[in-house]
C-alpha cells in the first residue's frame, strides 16, 4: 500500500482545477497550471495569487495554491489556503480531501478521517476521497469499511488501478485469495508497467505458498523499476523460499543498500517540515530520490530551491545533469548556460562548462565543444573527465597525438578513470599497438570491473592476434553483463558465433 506521503502527491494531482468562464481569471489559472507543470513554481504561485486578486471567491485557485505550497514543503501555508476555500464553501470536496491528506501526513488521523467522511457524505461517488478513506480505514484495521469504500470507487470508475491494488491487498490480508488474485491480475492487465501491481500479486503468491510464481512477479517488478526497495526484499524472500540462498543474499544486500536511501529520505522530510527553505536539505533529498530512481520528486526539490534562489549554482548544475540523464537536452542546455552566466569564475562552474561541452560534442559542434572543455580546465586544471572528453574530440578531428596527450593528462589527474584507459586503448588499437592497447584495457577493468566495453574491445584485439579462445572468453564476459545498447550485444554475439 502506498505511504500517506505518496498518496498525498497522487491526490493533489487528482484534485485538478477546472476551466473558468471569466476570461482573465481563466487566463491566469491556465498560466499557473502550465507553470506548475513545468516546475516554474514561483511563476505558478504568482499566477494563482493574481487569480485570487481578480476573483477572491474563486475556489479552484485556493485549491491549486494549496497544492503547490504542499509540493514545496510548506504544509502550514497550504493548510491556510485550503481553510480559506472551506471558509467560502464548507463542502468544497477538493479542499476537504487535500486538507485531510495533509493532516494525515502529519499524523493527525482522527482529524483527517473526519474531513474525508465529510467529503464523502457531500460527494459519495468521488474516487479520490473513497480511496483515501480506504487507506485510513485500513490503517485502523477497519477492513470491512475500507473494502466498501474501494468497491464504491471501482463502481464509479472501473479503470482505477490503485483502487484495485488497495482492495487486492486487503483481500490478501483477510485470506480472500481468489478475489485478491482476480483483482491483482486485472490490475496487471490494466497497467502492465505498474510495479506495485506485480509486487502485490507476488505477495499474494507467497501467502499461498507459490514461490516460483512469486519470483516471476518480483522479477517483473525489478525489470520495471530496478531500484524498487521493497521489490529487492520481496525477491530475496521468494529466492529463499526456493532454496536459492546465495541469490537471496545478493538481493538482500541490494535491499539494504537501497533502504539506506529510503531511511535518509524519511529523516530529511522531517527536517524539511521544520525548515522548508533549507537548500542543503532539499539537495540531499533530491540526491537520495535519484539514487532510488525517483526522478519526479528529485525534480520538484531542485525546482523548489530555484523558486526561492534562482541563481543557486549547485542546483543549476545538478538539475541540468538530471535533465541530461532524461535526454531533455534543451532544458539541460539552458540551465548550464545560466550557471555559466551567473557564476563565470566559480571553480564549480567547471562542471557546467563540461556538461555544455558534452552536449555540443554530441551535437557534432566540435569547436564550441572544445571551447567549453577548455574553459572547464581553466577553472579546474585537474578535471580528468574534461581532459578525457577533449581527447575524444581530438580523435574526431584526426589529431591522435593531441588525443593521446589528453588521455594521459586525464590519467595523471585520475589514474583510476576507466573510461580514459579504455579510450587510450582504443587509440592504440587504431595504431596497431596491440600490446599497449591490451595493457590499457586491462587497466580499465582493474579500475572498474563493470566497464564491460573493455571486454568487447579485447575480443576484437584477440581476434586480430588470432587468439580465438581468448576472444571467445572476452565476448562471453561482455555478453554476461551487458545491459546497454542492444546493437553492441548483437555485434558481440555475431563475433562469438563466427569464432565457433
Amino acid at each position: 500500500m502506498k505511504t500517506l506521503a505518496t498518496l498525498l502527491a497522487l491526490a493533489l494531482a487528482l484534485a485538478a482545477c477546472g476551466p473558468a468562464p471569466n476570461p482573465e481569471r481563466g487566463r491566469l489559472m491556465a498560466l499557473g497550471d502550465d507553470s506548475a507543470a513545468r516546475y516554474r513554481y514561483a511563476e505558478a504561485q504568482g499566477a494563482y495569487e493574481q487569480t485570487l486578486a481578480v476573483d477572491p471567491s474563486w475556489l479552484p485557485a485556493y485549491c491549486a495554491l494549496g497544492n503547490l505550497l504542499a509540493q514545496l514543503g510548506q504544509p502550514t501555508k497550504a493548510i491556510e489556503r485550503y481553510q480559506q476555500a472551506l471558509a467560502l464553501d464548507p463542502d468544497y470536496t477538493e479542499a476537504l480531501h487535500n486538507l485531510a491528506l495533509l493532516w494525515a501526513d502529519q499524523g493527525q488521523y482522527p482529524e483527517a478521517l473526519a474531513l474525508l467522511e465529510r467529503a464523502r457524505d457531500h460527494r459519495p461517488e468521488y474516487p479520490p476521497v473513497l480511496q483515501s478513506l480506504a487507506l485510513l480505514y485500513a490503517k485502523e484495521s477497519r477492513y470491512s469499511e475500507a473494502e466498501t469504500a474501494l468497491k464504491q470507487a471501482l463502481a464509479a470508475d472501473t479503470s482505477l488501478v490503485e483502487a484495485r491494488l488497495q482492495l487486492g491487498q486487503i483481500c490478501t490480508r483477510q485470506g480472500h485469495y481468489p478475489e485478491a488474485e482476480e483483482l491483482l491480475s486485472r490490475a496487471t492487465k490494466l497497467d502492465p508497467r505498474a510495479p506495485e501491481a506485480w509486487r502485490y500479486l507476488g505477495l499474494l503468491y507467497l501467502e499461498q505458498g507459490r514461490p516460483q510464481e512469486a519470483l516471476a512477479a518480483f522479477q517483473q517488478v525489478l525489470q520495471l523499476a530496478s531500484d524498487h526497495v521493497e521489490g529487492h526484499f520481496n525477491l530475496s524472500t521468494a529466492l529463499s523460499a526456493l532454496g536459492r540462498e546465495a541469490e537471496a543474499g545478493l538481493a538482500m544486500k541490494d535491499f539494504e543498500e537501497l533502504s539506506e536511501h529510503a531511511a535518509q529520505i524519511a529523516q530529511l522530510r522531517r527536517t524539511l517540515d521544520s525548515a522548508p527553505e533549507d537548500v542543503h536539505t532539499r539537495l540531499a533529498l533530491a540526491h537520495h530520490y535519484q539514487q532510488l530512481g525517483q526522478t519526479e520528486p528529485a525534480l520538484r526539490h531542485y525546482h523548489a530551491i530555484l523558486a526561492g534562489n534562482p541563481d543557486q549554482l549547485e542546483t543549476l548544475i545538478k538539475l541540468g545533469n538530471l535533465y541530461l540523464k532524461k535526454n531533455q537536452t534543451h532544458e539541460a542546455d539552458s540551465l548550464f548556460v545560466l550557471a555559466i552566466t551567473r557564476h563565470p569564475t566559480n571553480p564549480q562552474t567547471a562542471q557546467a562548462y563540461f556538461a555544455l561541452g558534452y552536449l555540443r560534442l554530441n551535437a557534432g559542434q566540435l569547436d564550441p565543444a572544445k571551447q567549453a572543455f577548455e574553459q572547464a580546465l581553466k577553472l579546474q586544471p585537474d578535471y580528468a573527465e574534461a581532459w578525457n572528453n577533449l581527447g575524444n574530440l581530438h580523435i574526431l578531428q584526426g589529431d591522435q597525438a593531441a588525443a593521446e596527450q589528453n588521455f594521459r593528462r586525464a590519467l595523471q589527474a585520475a589514474p583510476q578513470l576507466a573510461e580514459a584507459h579504455y579510450n587510450l586503448g582504443g587509440l592504440y588499437l587504431r595504431q596497431q599497438k596491440l600490446q599497449e592497447a591490451e595493457d590499457q584495457y586491462r587497466q580499465a577493468l582493474a579500475a572498474d570491473s563493470t566497464y564491460l566495453r573493455a571486454h568487447f574491445a579485447m575480443g576484437s584485439l584477440y581476434e586480430q592476434r588470432g587468439q580465438q579462445a581468448e576472444a571467445r572468453r572476452a565476448y562471453r564476459a561482455f555478453l554476461g553483463g551487458w545491459k546497454g545498447d542492444s546493437g553492441l550485444a548483437k555485434a558481440a554475439q555475431q563475433r562469438l558465433d563466427a569464432l565457433r
